[in-house]
């Protein structure tokens, strides 16, 4: 007679919830004797499954005997805690020994008392070490598998989310925690869902069989992607766990998924049909708490970030809806620079891994708080509605702490049938943002942070938690002209992190949002001041007496857009000098091209410009195609005088 794998070691159980000890090669009936207590039932084909009622959480393991009917005795122990199975792929596979602070989370773990871990990490293979997958749903898990403490050495190969997430929660747990852990790196969500689920979901089941992902030819014929085929991962990891019970699932999932709209709108259901499923296998109160993908630029979806993050969130209000309850949630985490290079200088770190999981564990954490130990669920804050009143619109958050005052960057605005353009916004007061552009007479849409580069959108709680991604129209970018705000229109960023998704070519790395004038060559210097930008030229007759600023307009991954737009308005003040300005120039197809402001008369008081894009002046003056703009790889606000001059721009918005 043997045990299921997952008994090895002093292993942690749901507590009151009931659980099942099961095992194999049995004869007959099999007897679990515990607490003094004895439960049975008759074994089939030597496999036995044995219900038995909750218990109490306790610190103390307990012990278990379980008998057949030959006389065979096996004995473990346990102890009845908060079980987390922790889900997703490699980033949630991330472990330990690959963070930037590593000693600092060993260190925190060789201390931790009460957390205890599982990984089922083992996987099939051929004669020639092809990675295969189950092609029925396993009754125990593959390979060796083990619980252990967070203290013990291994912990290092650990989930770095799941081992963080537990350390924040034991400093209010009155009960163990455990945390069977079951992560792949590059797997689809179609991995982790049964056979039976994608066969009632016509959507689900359309959309695998369109991208050639389920198909007649059965199991392990998908070459290298065998270790993602759908219901692989579900076979081997998650049907072994039937019997157990799971107060929460972390789930850290979405990158391979991060492809197009319709992609995005069959992971909703995936996701949604996967809660659902798991909850009437783990038990129906499960909570399930969700982990935003860290931002990334792909260069072949280059939206899908903001898609699959998206598709999480409306999953997860559909079961908060569907269940009437709030054990549902997911955690936001596009705020930040995203720190990614290992500090002893390593090869093969990659952006799309953060090698600092510290922001986002807290936050499934102070999610999960409450949820596990009693208190207000904790909602991260997220717009509720939206309300269009002529020019403005007036955003409504819903939150459990007032928000941040000030000036909010990252909302954009669009009207009817037009391209969204980035807006002027502002809190007005604890719940409510008032979002505005100074063109748009009747705003119709509205969105918030949903742009490729989203970690400078400042929207915020009194707690320092971002308010999350938001548009009033779900739909495909596609068929919308989406503006991916260049972060040089609010004239408050110096520098931005570019994002080149490879190592290789270059990765992460700082590039100055504005810059001298690079087109004219002008003697200037830029500086980002509270109010805005600051432009001190020093014209000189070598460069016919101008200077100018420059704007970033080469963002990877970021197109400009420029071209779908018909002016640009630019507030300003000359705060010195007598420079006039001149207008925008282009540097595009190998020439330099001027937009020309239609009301140039200035004394130097705060004014708004209109520089009008419709219309590209070559040097001669000729007009020509203004879609001269789409090819624009450099442009710059340019200005001429005589006399050291000191400019303020405030703002610059491209307008419809």
């Amino acid at each position: 007679m043997e045990l299921h794998k997952y008994f090895n070691g002093v292993s942690v159980m749901q507590r009151d919830m009931p659980f099942c000890v099961k095992g194999f090669s049995a004869v007959g009936r099999v007897t679990v004797n515990y607490d003094g207590k004895e439960y049975s039932a008759v074994s089939e084909n030597g496999a036995f499954s044995v219900p038995c009622p909750s218990h109490a959480g306790s610190f103390a393991p307990c012990a278990f005997t379980v008998r057949d009917e030959s006389g065979e005795t096996l004995s473990f122990t346990a102890r009845f805690g908060d079980v987390l199975l922790c889900a997703g792929q490699s980033n949630m596979e991330y472990c330990i020994e690959g963070l930037s602070d590593k000693d600092g989370v060993l260190a925190r773990c060789a201390e931790a008392q009460g957390i205890y871990f599982v990984n089922t990490y083992g996987t099939l293979s051929d004669e020639s070490g092809n990675l295969l997958r189950s092609e029925t749903p396993l009754a125990d898990f593959v390979g060796d598998v083990e619980w252990k403490p967070i203290s013990d050495e291994s912990a290092k190969y650990l989930s770095a989310v799941a081992a963080l997430a537990a350390l924040e929660l034991a400093e209010r747990a009155n009960a163990p925690i455990g945390l069977v852990c079951n992560p792949v790196g590059g797997v689809q969500i179609c991995a982790y869902l049964p056979q039976s689920l994608i066969e009632g979901d016509e959507l689900v089941k359309n959309n695998l069989t369109e991208r050639g992902f389920y198909s007649a030819n059965g199991f392990n014929t998908y070459g290298f992607d065998n270790y993602t085929q759908p219901c692989g991962l579900y076979n081997e990891r998650i049907a072994p766990l039937a019997g157990c019970s799971f107060k929460a699932m972390l789930w850290y999932q979405g990158e391979s998924d991060a492809r197009d709209f319709a992609r995005a709108d069959y992971t909703r259901r995936a996701l949604k049909g996967m809660i659902k499923h798991y909850r009437a296998l783990f038990g129906e109160k499960m909570i399930f708490a969700a982990a935003h993908i860290a931002r990334e630029i792909y260069p072949l979806t280059p939206d899908g970030y903001n898609y699959v993050n998206e598709a999480t969130d409306i999953a997860v209000r559909e079961i908060n809806a569907e269940y009437g309850d709030e054990n549902a949630f997911a955690a936001p985490q596009y705020d930040g620079e995203v720190e990614w290079l290992i500090p002893d200088g390593r090869f093969g770190y990659n952006p799309i891994h953060p090698v600092s999981k510290t922001k986002i564990s807290r936050r499934l954490a102070k999610g999960l708080e409450n949820r596990l130990y009693g208190g207000e669920p904790y909602r991260f804050p997220e717009i509720e509605f939206v309300r269009f009143e002529g020019g403005t619109a007036r955003v409504f958050v819903r939150a459990d702490m007032p928000l941040k005052g000030g000036a909010v960057y990252g909302f954009a605005l669009a009207e009817k049938g037009g391209v969204y353009a980035p807006a002027l916004a502002r809190v007005v007061s604890e719940r409510e943002i008032e979002v505005r552009h100074p063109m748009m007479q009747n705003p119709v849409a509205l969105t918030y942070a949903y742009c490729r580069y989203n970690q400078y959108c400042n929207l915020q709680t009194a707690d320092g938690m971002p308010v999350k991604p938001y548009r009033t129209a779900i739909e495909d970018v596609a068929d919308k002209a989406y503006y991916q705000t260049n972060w040089w229109e609010y004239c408050a960023f110096a520098e931005i992190t570019e994002n080149n998704n490879s190592a290789e070519s270059g990765a992460f790395l700082p590039r100055k949002v504005w810059s001298a004038g690079s087109i004219t060559g002008g003697k200037a210097e830029v500086s980002i001041a509270q109010d805005g930008l600051r432009v001190a030229g020093e014209p000189k007759q070598r460069e016919y007496f101008f200077f100018g600023a420059s704007p970033l307009i080469d963002l990877c991954g970021n197109p400009h857009r420029l071209e779908n737009f018909s002016s640009l308005q630019v507030c300003m003040t000359r705060l010195s000098g007598d420079a006039r300005f001149c207008g925008f120039l282009v540097r595009g197809g190998g020439f330099v091209y001027r937009f020309e402001p239609t009301n140039i008369e200035w004394n130097g008081e705060r004014k708004v410009f209109n520089v009008d894009l419709t219309n590209a002046c070559a040097g001669d003056g000729a007009p020509n195609d203004r879609e001269i703009l789409r090819t624009a790889h450099a442009a710059e606000f340019y200005f001429r005088g005589k006399e050291k001059t000191e400019i303020l721009i405030e703002w610059a918005l491209p307008a419809p």
